[in-house]
């Protein structure tokens, strides 16, 4: 059975997304809840992708939005490509709640069928989900660390 399909999980996401999970479920339909509608612009992901997306333990996300461009930047060091991953990094983020969202329904779903007992259930779920105060400090200190390289390359141009 689709995770969709079984009855609504909403104590499941208030338990995985932690602090703020009113923003992401209020005034959103079972189908936004659940990943699969239009859930809004996550500005704080917009304006600050790399540390939202390691706040929010999507490690893969933030790895893709700073390695990635960093790569295409160096192999391709053209103004004009670089602008346009900063706006696509900015977009990544912008869409971040709705990628939170689904990547939340997937490991709920994922850990509802291991047929965990329920309090196990959700403890792994708390785990899964939350926050990550040390790595939203350390997106900081990468976006920082990004702003001095850029600074000093004009300087120095």
């Amino acid at each position: 059975m689709d995770f969709f399909e079984q009855p609504l999980q909403e104590e499941d996401l208030k338990l995985f997304i932690g602090p703020n999970a009113g923003a992401f479920l209020k005034g959103s339909s079972p189908r936004d809840r659940l990943g699969y509608g239009w859930v809004g612009v996550c500005w704080a992901g917009f304006l600050f992708p790399v540390p939202w997306f390691l706040y929010r333990k999507m490690y893969l996300m933030a790895a893709f939005t700073t390695v990635f461009p960093l790569a295409i930047g160096l192999i391709f060091p053209s103004p004009a490509l670089s602008n346009t991953f900063v706006v696509a990094v900015s977009l990544a983020g912008g869409l971040g709640r709705r990628f939170y969202l689904q990547s939340a329904r997937e490991t709920i779903g994922e850990i509802r069928a291991r047929s965990l007992g329920e309090e196990e259930a959700r403890a792994e779920i708390a785990r899964a989900g939350g926050v990550s105060w040390p790595g939203a400090a350390i997106g900081a200190l990468i976006v920082l660390t990004g702003v001095i390289g850029v600074l000093v390359r004009i300087h120095l141009a």
